[in-house]
C-alpha cells in the first residue's frame, strides 16, 4: 500500500550538506523544506535559469522525518509536482536518496537521476504526476531519512526558466490540473513495509 507524503513548506529537521542527485545548476532560489504525511505552510516558489540544453536545474529538498530500523521502501513510486514554465522547454529531473541517521552519508538510493515524460507548461496546467516509476529497494537503520531532491531538465536548445511550487493545504496535484488556483499540494507516493507509517506519523508530530 502507498504512503504519500507531501512536499511541504515547513522547516525541515534537518540539512544534508550536499546535493547528491546529477545536478548542473543550484537555483539561487533553492528551498529545503519538510517532507511529511501533513500537508503545511503557504505555498512558495523556486526558479532558475538554464542556458545549455541536456542541463539539470536543481529547485527544491525535501527531508522526512526519522524512520525506524527495518523500515523498506521498495515496488513503485508516484510523483506529483506544480511547475510551471518561464521560458523554454522543461521536464522534470527528480532523485531520491536515504541518509545514515542526520549525515550527508547514503544508506541507498531509491530513484537515480530519473526524468519525466511530460513536459512543463503554464502554472494553469501545470501539474505534472507520473506512476510507476520503479524504485530501487533500501532498507532503513534507525534514524535514517528520505530526501527528495527535484528540479528540472531543459530538453530545449537553448535558454530554459522553470519554476517548482510547494507548501498549500487543500486537495493534492493532479495531471494537468490548475494547481495554482486551486492551492493543490505536491506529493510522493512510496511503498512503505514494516513499522514505517507509525514511526513516521510519531516523528513528525515530535519535531
Amino acid at each position: 500500500m502507498a504512503t504519500r507524503l507531501y512536499f511541504t513548506n515547513s522547516a525541515t529537521p534537518y540539512t544534508p550538506s550536499s546535493w547528491h542527485g546529477s545536478w548542473d545548476v543550484t537555483a539561487g532560489t533553492a528551498s529545503i523544506n519538510l517532507l511529511d504525511t501533513t500537508k503545511a505552510g503557504a505555498r512558495d516558489i523556486s526558479g532558475d535559469i538554464v542556458t545549455v540544453a541536456n542541463y539539470n536545474c536543481a529547485l527544491a529538498r525535501f527531508v522526512s522525518a526519522g524512520y525506524s530500523a527495518g523500515t523498506i521502501i521498495n515496488g513503485t513510486i508516484g510523483i506529483g509536482y506544480g511547475t510551471e514554465t518561464y521560458l523554454g522547454s522543461m521536464i522534470t529531473h527528480c532523485h531520491i536518496w536515504v541518509t545514515q541517521g542526520d549525515s550527508n552519508s547514503e544508506r541507498g538510493t531509491i530513484l537515480t537521476n530519473w526524468d519525466g515524460h511530460n513536459t512543463w507548461g503554464v502554472k494553469e496546467t501545470g501539474g505534472r504526476v507520473a506512476t510507476g516509476i520503479t524504485a530501487t529497494e533500501v532498507e532503513f537503520e534507525q534514524g535514517d531519512r528520505i530526501v527528495v531532491e527535484i528540479g528540472y531538465h531543459n530538453t530545449g536548445g537553448g535558454v530554459s526558466y522553470g519554476y517548482g511550487y510547494r507548501g498549500t493545504t487543500l486537495g493534492d496535484i493532479t495531471e494537468g490540473s490548475n494547481f495554482y488556483d486551486d492551492g493543490l499540494s505536491g506529493w510522493v507516493d512510496f511503498e512503505i513495509s514494516s513499522s514505517a507509517v507509525n514511526s513516521f506519523s510519531a516523528l513528525s508530530i515530535a519535531i
